[in-house]
């Protein structure tokens, strides 16, 4: 029988699985097994490759490790995406003291919270971009979304041109105008530019979740953001004054207040 190796590469095909363990068949070198949490995204009949950990346990099986081969080949892959300043995928799996922790490629990452997007959530997959790899008993890989979605937010401004009328949902009423959330960039409506007439209380007219049309009237790149108006959309009454009034002609007023 040809001998196998501790801590060799080896493909083997799924015979079966049970709540504890995966049995995998590698030829004329016999059985092997593996963690079946380690093999939960494949099914019996499907060939991976794994790597030995023991010629054999006190069942007599070899043992062997789907997570040791994917931590060997994925350690290669990430440090040339940290070369490269690739963007990878990783899941945020909780929330820790000073960030998040993330499973990268089978390896724990660390996001600090200062590098954190505002869209990474515990349980989600995220964007994100490799800052440091230190050599340990345990790799410390720190990692960044914040950085990912800057770029990202940068291409969509670049989208966007002054006078294009846009779709966003209501984020923030403030006191001053409106913060809007369009396609993930910020947008904000201030309060002289949501009526040609004197909005007194804006809350009464919005509320957080309402989606609003607007134009865009300026943006600002640097805070990739945009300025709207919203009552650009609607027809300007001073357009049509001349039209309606013209000088010595009496009409009827309503006394709003006095100062």
């Amino acid at each position: 029988m040809p001998t196998i190796e501790k801590g060799e590469v080896i493909k083997g095909k799924i015979l079966k699985k049970d709540n504890e363990y995966g049995y995998l068949e590698i030829g004329s070198k016999g059985e092997a097994k593996v963690h079946a949490n380690e093999i939960e995204d494949f099914k019996v009949g499907d060939e991976i490759e794994v790597k030995i950990v023991n010629i054999e346990d006190n069942d007599g099986y070899t043992r062997a490790s789907r997570r040791a081969y994917e931590l060997e080949v994925n350690i290669v892959k990430i440090e040339e995406a940290f070369n490269k300043q690739e963007i990878v995928e990783g899941k945020v799996e909780k929330k820790v003291n000073g960030g998040y922790i993330v499973d990268l490629m089978s390896y724990k990452a660390f996001m600090p919270n200062s590098m954190t997007g505002h869209a990474v959530t515990e349980g989600k997959k995220a964007k994100m971009v490799i800052k440091e790899i230190k050599d340990g008993k345990v790799k410390k890989i720190i990692v960044s979304s914040k950085e990912v979605e800057a770029k990202i937010n940068s291409e969509k401004l670049q989208s966007f041109n002054v006078g294009d009328v846009v779709e966003g949902t209501v984020k923030e009423v403030l006191e001053f105008g409106l913060t809007l959330n369009i396609n993930e960039i910020n947008g904000f409506v201030h309060v002289s530019e949501l009526d040609w007439k004197k909005v007194d209380k804006i809350a009464d007219k919005y509320k957080a979740g309402d989606v609003v049309k607007a134009k865009i009237i300026s943006i600002d790149s640097e805070k990739r953001s945009l300025k709207l108006s919203i009552k650009q959309l609607k027809e300007d009454p001073w357009a049509k004054a001349a039209e309606k009034y013209s000088e010595a002609k009496e009409v009827k007023v309503k006394v709003l207040r006095t100062v």
